[in-house]
């Protein structure tokens, strides 16, 4: 099915805005530390309602961004803004806010899951430590977890006891019950099986018209990224190099890199512009 269109007039829901972050090693003996400059002046825009994608090789700045945006790596340099106020996190209790208004689906269904937790506690416990009483928070679990296609008798389970794709709905679950307005999802299907890629994505998509989503979704892969992401931003040493209409950027890559990267993808038969346009019609 065709994913609806956000209107090009859509209000922006969060912004990065000349953003810079540089990471410091000392020296040995007195010798010259080594900088790392992950993040160089950059500014994109996620539409309310939208999916913008963030895509780039290793060591682009993708995932620093990501935990800048999360408020877990203040930046050197620029402002983010949230819904149109400044992302100010001085203090635990605007920490704790930006944490229910933001939150993040990680690349590793297994390593972001306590194994020692049951699921239903995993998933209730960003809640009760919010302030929802706990009978509260474990009916919401339920709630979640037919939501994202799980039996809601798999509470009592433990991580271990789930397949891969089963875990990422266990850790989208677990971030949707924060009721957050903007989803970080970090490689969420890269880790997974083909066929189980698909059924993820799909359950994205659903989650995001269901519950009014905003998606900030990172990933290597462009094949992923046209079926999923409305608007491109492409990263290359921690810069954004070129951005756009998802249509736009791999229908008519102008920078050399986005080019060189859509060269690179197997499959000779593979036509971005028509993958994307499908999607869209």
């Amino acid at each position: 099915a065709a994913r609806p269109a956000v209107p090009a007039d859509a209000p922006i829901i969060l912004r990065a805005q000349g953003v810079s972050k540089t990471y410091r090693k000392r020296g040995w003996f007195g010798r010259p530390g080594r900088e790392t400059r992950a993040l160089d002046e950059v500014t994109l825009s996620l539409k309310e309602g939208g999916t913008l994608g963030i895509v780039g090789e290793s060591g682009s700045g993708k995932s620093t961004l990501a935990r800048a945006l999360l408020g877990l790596a203040p930046p050197d340099a620029g402002g983010i803004t949230l819904a149109g106020e400044p992302l100010a996190l001085k203090g635990a209790a605007a920490r704790r806010e930006h944490a229910r208004r933001v939150q993040m689906v990680f690349q590793d269904p297994y390593g972001s899951l306590n194994p020692r937790q049951r699921v239903g506690e995993i998933v209730a416990r960003g809640p009760i430590v919010h302030g929802t009483p706990r009978r509260e928070a474990l009916a919401r679990a339920q709630e979640l977890f037919e939501l994202v296609g799980l039996s809601p008798d798999a509470l009592q389970r433990y991580p271990h006891e789930f397949s891969g794709g089963q875990r990422q709905r266990v850790g989208l679950a677990r971030a949707l019950a924060m009721r957050p307005r903007v989803l970080i999802a970090d490689e969420p299907v890269s880790a997974l099986d083909v066929s189980v890629q698909a059924q993820v994505l799909a359950l994205l998509a659903r989650l995001r018209e269901q519950l009014g989503l905003s998606i900030l979704f990172i990933t290597h892969d462009l094949r992923v990224a046209a079926q999923v992401c409305d608007d491109i931003a492409v990263m290359q040493n921690g810069r954004v190099v070129e951005a756009g209409a998802c249509a736009q950027v791999f229908g008519q890559p102008a920078h050399p890199y986005t080019q060189a990267l859509l060269a690179a993808v197997p499959g000779r038969r593979w036509d971005p512009a028509s993958v994307v346009l499908r999607q869209a019609a």
